[in-house]
């Protein structure tokens, strides 16, 4: 009987510890959690900033092709204009 005793008190402590470990251990999985979801959060963010400037970059590219486009459309009258007054 002595021996069933001890064992069920070794029993008891065993839980007892394992009860504790699992509380640490949900402690820690609550703190990883919310770091990572503060961790997604600035990766969202900052995609957010990357998306923004490729698509300013991209705007500004468009403007620079349409600068140049009617610039060479420009450059080509007037050379027609000058090619026509030499003929004159």
């Amino acid at each position: 009987m002595q021996t069933l005793l001890v064992e069920v008190q070794g029993l008891c402590c065993d839980y007892d510890q394992t009860s504790e470990e699992l509380n640490s251990v949900r402690k820690e999985l609550r703190t990883l959690q919310e770091s990572a979801e503060v961790l997604l959060k600035e990766a969202e963010w900052q995609k957010a900033q990357v998306e923004a400037y490729i698509e300013y970059l991209e705007e500004e590219v468009a403007a620079e092709n349409d600068e140049e486009y009617e610039g060479s459309g420009r450059e080509e009258s007037e050379g027609e204009d000058s090619e026509g007054e030499e003929e004159v």
